[in-house]
């Protein structure tokens, strides 16, 4: 009779821990029914915040100008004349060209055409090298000099000297190496104290594309952007 006993208050010890803090199933882990790992932001080991890689040529979370995945431009190459052979080495020269003219007034329009000069400085001396204006620069320098005609004016039908997108973003200089210097009108009022003034767009990067032109030549190509 006592060992009945004893096993019936076992029996109920056991039945009451069971209740009190809940049989195990054996199902393992529960599940983890918070954030998606697969979450389209994660923090890295900074801290900080890193977004997806985008592929369209906006910049990310990090700051980065991505390359728009469409443009597929070829390398750069350049003539057996030229004298500059990297393309941002020249967008060095003609940022201190922009600097050289820093007290020059302002041109906005199409050089010794439609336009005017002004005194409203709204772009920088300085220009950011930009990526994706780089390769729509190479596009059209490689498409020049492979016979098509070059995008935009040809200032006062020279037939060396073409602007596109005037008061716009993206704006495009297309000439020989030698019409960019500043000994050059166009080069001048087109690249060193171009600025809309107000007409357009603030424009603050560049981006340079150089193509070999087959004489000797090198067709150059500049596309400036916001």
């Amino acid at each position: 009779m006592k060992h009945c006993k004893l096993f019936v208050w076992i029996l109920f010890l056991a039945l009451v821990g069971c209740l009190g803090v809940g049989c195990d199933s054996g199902g393992g882990d529960s599940p983890n029914f918070g954030s998606d790992s697969d979450s389209d932001s994660d923090s890295d080991s900074d801290g900080d915040t890193d977004s997806d890689t985008d592929s369209d040529g906006d910049t990310d979370a990090d700051g980065d100008t991505d390359t728009d995945s469409d443009l597929d431009p070829g390398e750069p190459s350049f003539g057996s004349d030229a004298t500059i052979t990297d393309v941002h080495d020249m967008a060095d020269i003609i940022n201190q060209w922009r600097q050289d003219y820093s007290t020059h007034d302002r041109y906005w329009g199409v050089p010794m055409g439609a336009g005017e000069f002004h005194t409203d400085y709204t772009w920088p001396l300085v220009m950011t090298w930009n990526d994706t204006a780089a390769a729509i620069a190479q596009i059209e320098a490689d498409a020049v000099a492979g016979g098509a005609s070059p995008s935009g004016v040809d200032v006062v039908d020279a037939g060396y000297f073409w602007v596109d997108g005037v008061n716009e973003s993206p704006y495009m200089v297309t000439t020989d190496e030698h019409y960019m210097s500043t000994n050059n009108t166009f080069g001048r009022m087109s690249i060193d104290y171009h600025d809309f003034g107000g007409h357009g767009p603030v424009l603050t990067e560049i981006g340079l594309g150089a193509s070999d032109g087959g004489d000797g030549s090198t067709v150059w190509v500049l596309v400036f952007m916001e």
